[in-house]
């Protein structure tokens, strides 16, 4: 409820809007595994509905067979948290990370063990072959949600001498989402020890994250967090791309959301532009998976 109504740039989060159940449930199911096309892997059995259907079956087996002993609160929790999170997801809005239900996952899984007699254990046993068949769905999804790999693969094709990339976070969540940050960093440099590390700055102060490991300086800042890393201090960036070493600036920002990582974004280019930065055509691109992205290599031409 609290990350609910906190608002996020003024605006709520879009990904906490409230969602049609039939919307709900063409992107949502249990064990990492999402249908083709839907941008991210989610936790709850809603699609297809076999997977819900056995996994209600099975604790409900599991009350049956618990009916007389005290252990039935159990099942019957999970029963109660299950439908719970489908009837928030369809009113309050659907349920992207996983990690929100880990108490919901603990209460099926813990639920689960209580099988004893020969019906519920062949339920259970059903329910478990059938997450097991999900396995290679779940991996290519989640190998699929992020565009990072792909980023780095085309950032790899230029000269790493006198190169930089400048990356600007989401802050569509409510915080800045560093993704691109840590994932380049990952693809491009720890991937390949052997070579130059590319230097990765993030706006708008400019810092170097190459090696940065942390995550508290993106959390818990509230709207003050929100406003340093909204912020467009144009004189400091003129300042930095006069002194900065570097021929060639690939710049990674997401797809705006909200109208002020817009204006960022087209500050830090009318910056880069002013400085005798120019956009490559050829080497400018938008990504989808998460987050939606534009790519773009500015080379120095005075």
């Amino acid at each position: 409820y609290v990350m609910l109504t906190t608002p996020a740039g003024g605006h709520k989060f879009p990904l906490y809007l409230p969602q049609p159940f039939l919307s709900l449930q063409s992107k949502a199911t249990f064990g990492m595994f999402s249908p083709a096309g839907t941008p991210f892997p989610m936790p709850l059995a809603l699609v297809p509905f076999l997977p819900a259907l056995v996994i209600g079956i099975t604790i409900g087996v599991l009350i049956y067979q618990l009916r007389r002993s005290s252990d039935v609160i159990f099942p019957i929790a999970a029963l109660i948290g299950l439908e719970l999170s489908i009837v928030l997801g369809a009113v309050a809005g659907y349920l992207v990370v996983p990690r929100y239900q880990v108490p919901l996952f603990a209460a099926i899984f813990f639920s689960l063990r209580l099988a004893t007699t020969r019906n519920a254990r062949l339920i259970v046993i059903l329910l478990v072959a059938l997450q097991v068949l999900m396995i290679p769905k779940s991996v290519a999804d989640i190998e699929s949600k992020g565009n990072s790999r792909e980023i780095a693969s085309v950032i790899a094709t230029t000269p790493r001498e006198r190169t930089a990339i400048v990356v600007q976070h989401g802050l569509r969540y409510g915080y800045p989402d560093p993704l691109h940050s840590f994932a380049l960093h990952f693809y491009l440099d720890e991937m390949h020890p052997e070579v130059r590390p590319l230097r990765l700055y993030e706006l708008p102060s400019m810092k170097d994250v190459t090696d940065e490991r942390g995550l508290r300086n993106y959390f818990g800042g509230g709207d003050d967090l929100l406003s340093r890393y909204y912020a467009s201090p144009t004189r400091y960036w003129d300042r930095w791309l006069q002194l900065a070493p570097y021929d060639r600036i690939w710049f990674v920002s997401p797809v705006p959301v909200f109208s002020t990582e817009h204006e960022q974004a087209t500050a830090f280019r009318e910056a880069m532009k002013a400085r005798g930065f120019v956009l490559v055509p050829q080497h400018a691109y938008r990504f989808e998976g998460h987050p939606q992205t534009y790519v773009g290599l500015f080379v120095r031409v005075k």
